[in-house]
């Protein structure tokens, strides 16, 4: 959600054709796409992001983020 929603389906599209079985995004994601649930952005997506604080979110998975790659760093 928070990277848009659009954006995987682009993504998932683009790679399923040599990595996976089914050769496009879910089509749960089609849905989303057209409904237009695109994630934060549009603050509906697979989650309610309207009554949620986006700057507590984002700081929260920039911290994790960080975390995460000073500990593969070493």
């Amino acid at each position: 959600d928070s990277c848009g929603l659009d954006l995987v389906k682009a993504i998932q599209d683009y790679v399923n054709q040599d990595l996976a079985n089914d050769r496009q995004a879910h089509p749960s994601l089609d849905r989303m796409v057209a409904e237009g649930r695109l994630g934060v952005k549009s603050w509906r997506g697979f989650h309610d992001w309207s009554k949620k604080n986006w700057d507590e979110v984002r700081e929260r998975r920039d911290r994790f983020i960080l975390e995460l790659l000073k500990s593969q760093l070493g």
